[in-house]
């Protein structure tokens, strides 16, 4: 066989930078739980990251909601609604917003805090509403 000349091999070290995540939560048997995961966390990725904190506590929650820890829950729920506030991500603002009070309505401890759910749905929705006529009539003027 021929020799076809030097082969070009390219070796390029990589830097990787994580956020490791540790979770402990524990059952309503006591049983001691740990979840790990890892999260980008350089800045290019900072939108993945957030979104994946946001799908994170979204799964997160549901699972403390099954183990019944309501208090975990909702704490889980507001990391994730901050979250989709820094992406400036309206429709998971909601659907976070939404579930924190589908868990004020399960776990009813005190009436106020279901009011300050409820008027922070209504605080996303009227500005949702808004964006939303805003970019209806940016591109109305546009075209």
């Amino acid at each position: 066989m021929q020799d076809e000349g030097p082969v070009n091999e390219e070796q390029t070290d990589v830097n990787v930078n994580v956020i490791l995540l540790m979770f402990y939560y524990s059952s309503p048997s006591g049983e001691i739980n740990l979840l790990i995961y890892i999260a980008p966390s350089n800045q290019a990725q900072s939108f993945a990251a957030k979104l994946w904190s946001c799908n994170f506590n979204s799964h997160l929650a549901n699972a403390l909601i099954i183990q019944g820890d309501y208090q975990a829950s909702l704490s889980s729920l507001e990391q994730a609604y901050m979250s989709a506030t820094k992406l400036h991500y309206p429709e998971l603002q909601m659907f976070f917003a939404t579930s924190i009070l589908h868990v004020h309505l399960i776990q009813w401890d005190d009436v106020s805090l279901v009011e300050q759910a409820v008027n922070q749905c209504n605080l996303v929705w009227d500005w949702w509403s808004s964006f939303r006529g805003n970019c209806q009539q940016m591109k109305n003027d546009f075209l």
